[in-house]
């Protein structure tokens, strides 16, 4: 759960929480994401935090200084000040701890006020709220306006309210006047505070009452409304986290592109996996250089090595031959980074997957990995998903990049091999084959293909819960689906999207994304033996660190390939 207090001590509220807690056996840990001095642990709410919780310093810690907050969000890593809680709390969850991350009240020069960062911190590690209102001697009137204002702030930034816990000097208002409120009286519980701070020390502890009954079942009532759902930077931060726990090594074939220098810099700081990059060594260095980017422990292969390429020549035809493809062509493919970095090295076991395409086109990516990689068993084409990270939940959608026309059958490959990725990723498969109309309602081509399709699949899938054809308004939207597709286990409830074209593929996903502000992760490839990623020509930085991280845990499916640490060359 978090809170929202302004003292520099540990507030009065968390204080109680805390004594709630331990009094009912729990393990309680204690989280401040800032802090104002050099070390975290000369923190005086770390330091009282600590000595209640027993002395453990992992049970009592801050996450990052001010001054260092303050650095990150002007260098443009707003997200990383998150990810430095995220790090601390999500272990301590692991370990069946309650964590109570407190975040002081005035937060402006970390860009950002005290509600905004509980709002953000609450939905990314999936906690409630509990809100600190402070009286000010203004009455029981001026103090529910108060709370009110706070609730419906926190409730506007996203953020689950389970209580509001009140301090001051007058705190005079009932449980009565507090239910009255349209604003507060949803709330599962609201707790009246002593009005005076216990000083510090053993008998100021005592007289905290941690006991007392109505706390206890405002913590209840707290531990019972948990946000909801997966918010996009805790999707990411899980990726990250998976694709550390069994590193890998892909390949970068653009090593000249700006943008992949600076994820590669990104990725290097999260220390997640090792990274090959592809062009002539001193243009890549010189323009690292130049972007401010270190390449220490980065492996720069140059494409112009001759031994590699006559020896990946060699194989490719080899690999060829039954299309009359010679050793001349052969080398004149090498020349292309799609066949030489991606193709050979991943085909050849010196590298675990590929990212590609910031400054080449699909086809480009695709063709090669078509002519030397092999389909995934039980399915017959390669297509393509997003990772649509949206309103705290993750839909999968398919085929937005590669197939223009599919066929039935080629959408039952598409259905199955997007579901088998929404699994990979974690995401619950409730596969929706889309069209314009739901059931029965429309008729044509287009949907009679679908409809050919949803049989198809469950007759070849009968694991799948699977469901068309349907209008996305009915895949997503449980009322809409009650009236448009009633009985139906998928409608309203979808995670896995179908387009039936390439064309409402490319637009949907491009619709939902520019509308809604979801982040698309993709394009995926699926259906391929081995992990190779498109890039879009306008990707971002950031569109590069979350491919590269989607194919590292792609590629962990398979033995890692050795590291050839005599191949690492620094600047």
């Amino acid at each position: 759960m978090a809170t929202t207090a302004s003292d520099p001590r540990p507030s009065q509220s968390v204080l109680e929480l805390a004594h709630a807690m331990l009094a009912q056996e729990r393990k309680v840990a204690y989280v401040r994401p800032f802090f104002e001095r050099s070390d975290p642990d000369s923190d005086p709410a770390v330091r009282r935090m600590r000595e209640l919780l027993g002395g453990d310093p992992r049970r009592a810690r801050a996450a990052l200084c001010v001054s260092e907050a303050d650095r990150l969000i002007a260098e443009g890593f707003q997200d990383e000040v998150q990810r430095r809680c995220m790090r601390l709390v999500d272990p301590l969850v692991a370990e069946g701890a309650v964590v109570l991350v407190e975040v002081p009240g005035r937060q402006d020069r970390v860009g950002s006020t005290a509600l905004e960062t509980a709002a953000a911190l609450a939905q990314n590690l999936g906690f409630s709220v509990a809100a600190h209102v402070e009286d000010a001697d203004g009455g029981p009137d001026e103090l529910l306006s108060r709370a009110e204002s706070v609730v419906s702030d926190l409730h506007r930034a996203g953020a689950v309210v389970g209580a509001v816990l009140f301090t001051g000097a007058s705190g005079v208002l009932s449980e009565a006047e507090a239910g009255s409120s349209p604003a507060l009286g949803g709330l599962a519980a609201v707790r009246m505070l002593p009005a005076v701070l216990p000083e510090d020390g053993a008998a100021g502890q005592k007289a905290v009452r941690g006991a007392d009954a109505g706390l206890a079942s405002a913590v209840e009532a707290l531990l019972g409304s948990e946000q909801p759902g997966t918010t996009a930077l805790r999707f990411l931060h899980d990726l990250a986290a998976r694709a550390a726990s069994g590193r890998r090594r892909i390949v970068l074939p653009e090593g000249e592109d700006p943008r992949i220098l600076r994820a590669t810099s990104a990725l290097r700081r999260m220390d997640v996996c090792d990274l090959v990059l592809l062009g002539n060594r001193n243009e890549v260095h010189q323009l690292a250089a130049a972007e401010g980017v270190e390449l220490d422990g980065v492996e720069v292969v140059d494409p112009g090595d001759c031994e590699r390429r006559e020896r990946y020549a060699r194989r490719h035809a080899v690999l060829r031959a039954h299309k009359g493809a010679g050793l001349e062509h052969s080398l004149e493919l090498m020349g292309r980074r799609a066949y030489f970095g991606t193709i050979m090295m991943v085909h050849l076991g010196e590298a675990d997957g590929m990212v590609s395409g910031a400054a080449h086109t699909t086809a480009d990516t695709i063709r090669p990995a078509l002519e030397v990689v092999r389909t995934d068993p039980g399915v017959s084409i390669v297509s393509s998903v997003f990772l649509m990270l949206v309103a705290n939940r993750v839909l999968v959608f398919g085929d937005c990049a590669v197939n223009p026309e599919p066929t039935a059958e080629h959408l039952v490959d598409i259905a199955y091999a997007s579901a088998l990725t929404a699994r990979r990723f974690g995401v619950e498969q409730r596969v929706a084959l889309l069209s314009y109309s739901s059931g029965t309602s429309g008729a044509g081509a287009s949907v009679d293909k679908v409809r050919t399709a949803v049989a198809l699949l469950r007759e070849k899938h009968p694991e799948l819960t699977v469901d068309g054809p349907l209008q996305y308004d009915a895949a997503v939207n449980p009322g809409i689906a009650a009236s448009k597709y009633p009985g139906s286990e998928v409608a309203g409830e979808a995670t896995v999207m179908v387009f039936p074209s390439l064309d409402a593929g490319n637009i949907g996903y491009k619709a939902v994304q520019q509308c809604s502000g979801a982040v698309a992760i993709g394009p995926i490839l699926q259906g391929l033996d081995q992990p190779i990623n498109d890039l879009s020509r306008g990707c971002t930085v950031q569109d590069v660190v979350n491919t590269v991280l989607i194919t590292a845990v792609q590629a962990q499916t398979r033995p890692a390939v050795p590291v050839r640490r005599s191949e690492v060359v620094g600047p």
